[in-house]
């Protein structure tokens, strides 16, 4: 009984997100969100996974890949994204602001577009990549030769300047790295 008094006394306080994100100090990660496509490998496996799926499931598979890499133990604190199950589709980024600090914020549009413009490309280089090695079969087999207009097509076919598409995208990467908060702390949350 007294430890149910405990939790019915408790107060629950309210805390900005954001706040509560910059002085937390076991949630900074390691680089900042701008040398996160440093880190991010591409490799001709993603190549050969595209040649019989989609773009959003190839880029979905490279996520992964990279989430599992640099998060063991299901801590987020390795990569300098984050997002809470308690509200859908909200990505903080770790980033410098105008003074160079570095500090959580909501990721804008334009670093999301930006972000999966730098994918796209780095997925292009390496179908190139395989076209230099493949070259003779692309040249003269049909089959090489249609895989590899098809693959393209497929890569330069998405626009990140479509707003469905940038949900699309934004909802994948948030299943990604979303964590339930209330595993974190016992508060009110405010967005």
């Amino acid at each position: 009984m007294e430890e149910l008094q405990k939790w019915v006394d408790k107060k629950k306080k309210k805390i900005n997100i954001i706040d509560w994100l910059n002085d937390n100090d076991k949630l900074k990660p390691s680089y900042d969100f701008d040398s996160i496509f440093d880190k991010i490998n591409i490799t001709q496996t993603a190549v050969d996974f595209l040649f019989t799926n989609s773009f959003y499931d190839t880029v979905n598979e490279i996520l992964t890949s990279f989430y599992n890499s640099n998060n063991n133990n299901n801590s987020n604190t390795e990569i300098p994204l984050f997002a809470f199950n308690q509200k859908s589709n909200l990505i903080y980024v770790f980033n410098k602001n105008t003074e160079q600090q570095k500090l959580w914020r909501e990721i804008s549009k334009d670093q999301l577009v930006d972000f999966l413009d730098k994918i796209q490309t780095k997925i292009t280089r390496c179908l190139k990549e395989w076209k230099k090695i493949n070259e003779d079969k692309v040249r003269n087999d049909n089959k090489y030769s249609e895989l590899y207009s098809k693959t393209i097509i497929k890569i330069m076919d998405v626009k990140f300047n479509n707003e469905t598409t940038i949900t699309r995208y934004k909802s994948l990467l948030y299943n990604k790295i979303k964590v339930d908060m209330k595993s974190l702390i016992e508060y009110e949350y405010e967005f």
